[in-house]
């Protein structure tokens, strides 16, 4: 419930651009394809994925772009760290038995 909500005022403040249901469907539109996800909304540009502060904060970032929930972040002598493939994946499959469930 708390996970819809939160969805919700993100697609509501967003008119329809961000949000985790507007995430799950560009999941599904690339197939389920994590890299092509990230490009798609703008967390990775190929081989190259953006820090934190190269984000996009305001309604001019690519569809889906926020919430982000993976990124990098710099580090010392620019080592960055990212959530893992597998946590993203994980929390795309809770939102999916979220909404099975509304």
């Amino acid at each position: 419930s708390d996970l819809l909500t939160i969805d919700w005022l993100w697609e509501y403040y967003s008119n329809g651009l961000f949000g985790l249901n507007v995430q799950q469907r560009i999941w599904e539109s690339v197939s389920g394809e994590y890299g092509d996800f990230c490009d798609r909304v703008g967390w990775r540009n190929g081989e190259s994925w953006k820090y934190y502060d190269e984000l996009s904060f305001n309604l001019q970032a690519l569809e889906g772009h926020l919430p982000v929930i993976i990124w990098r972040r710099r580090a010392c002598y620019g080592v960055g760290k990212m959530i893992a493939p597998e946590t993203f994946l994980a929390f795309i499959s809770r939102l999916t038995i979220c909404n099975s469930s509304r």
